[in-house]
């Protein structure tokens, strides 16, 4: 059975034109997973902003949410969502579309492997050494919760969140927090039963594809679902027949494409460089060379992601897993 695993939509935080296009992909995108029976795995901030009040739920993103819930009924299948920083105030309205919606992390199981999946931006319980940033505890406390909607009326609450995350998008630059760290410690550890805490570890949140494989496991991050630049891109990763693959989906095909294969020859790398600066440059001279470069490379040829991470001296596997792990 094939799974895709998806995040950083951000719907809502689009401009009006490109909002269209990333509900346009994403409903078609569904309806392909219900075709062929395909599962789906959502890891955060499918909205750029989102509030449940008491009797009270945004309108935004109603057409996708209805194509889940349509999905999740022909289907029989639940989609899992693992809520982000922009996404986890929910009431239970995306549990009754269908959705299996977990606040912190999900653990699945895919062929004997032991897969960890979380949004990236931190877990509450302590056990984990991975805590939230202070000011991400704040905005999830439900005192802050209660507090906001005491003070503001559902539609003034949640127009506040789109216009702070609007702000606040335009001055993120996408950091792993220690990610890259932390995930190496619990794929290389063992819990209290001597067995591995986990094989794989899979998470959103910083926009960016790299798969990094060790001797002891796999760390995927996953990329931002949609890429805006000379021409519109949606990226997840793709799991069937044993292996983990990027892909882009094709909306006029109608099929999920894989990206190119890694060639870690100077040519390969000289070409990887080359679509990189340009994919950089289409999204503007700010991004060009660390943005643009790094993210070219990062999405095209994954394998490179280590080095680029400045994490030179990692255990990785430079053999057959191109963008693949099997």
């Amino acid at each position: 059975m094939t799974h895709l695993f998806l995040s950083d939509v951000h719907l809502g935080g689009h401009t009006s034109t490109r909002e269209k296009a990333v509900e346009k992909a994403l409903m078609s995108l569904i309806r392909h997973a219900a075709l062929h029976r395909i599962r789906m795995h959502v890891l955060g901030d499918l909205f750029d902003y989102w509030m449940e009040y008491p009797g009270w739920n945004p309108s935004l993103g109603s057409n996708v949410l209805d194509s889940f819930r349509d999905y999740h009924q022909t289907t029989g299948f639940r989609t899992t969502y693992v809520t982000g920083n922009h996404d986890n105030w929910t009431r239970g309205y995306f549990s009754s579309l269908g959705f299996d919606v977990q606040g912190e992390y999900k653990r699945l199981e895919l062929d004997g492997r032991n897969i960890f999946m979380h949004h990236g931006d931190g877990l509450a319980d302590p056990a984990f050494g991975y805590p939230r940033p202070f000011f991400h505890r704040v905005l999830r406390h439900p005192w802050f919760v209660r507090i906001y909607q005491t003070m503001f009326p559902p539609e003034t609450g949640l127009d506040i969140m789109r216009r702070f995350s609007a702000r606040k998008g335009k001055r993120l630059q996408f950091k792993g927090q220690g990610l890259k760290k932390w995930s190496r410690q619990v794929l290389s550890g063992t819990g209290a039963d001597g067995e591995k805490l986990a094989d794989v570890m899979i998470n959103g949140h910083v926009h960016r594809a790299d798969m990094a494989v060790f001797d002891f496991g796999l760390m995927i991050q996953l990329p931002a679902f949609p890429s805006f630049g000379k021409s519109d891109r949606f990226r997840l990763l793709s799991y069937t027949k044993g292996t983990f693959s990027f892909v882009e989906w094709d909306e006029d095909l109608g099929e999920l494409r894989s990206f190119p294969e890694v060639d870690c020859s100077d040519e390969g790398l000289d070409g990887g460089l080359r679509d990189g600066l340009r994919e950089g440059l289409d999204g503007g001279l700010r991004d060009g060379l660390d943005g643009g470069l790094r993210d070219g490379l990062r999405v095209r040829y994954p394998l490179v992601s280590a080095a680029l991470a400045g994490e030179k001296n990692e255990p990785v596997r430079t053999t057959k897993f191109s963008t693949t792990y099997e």
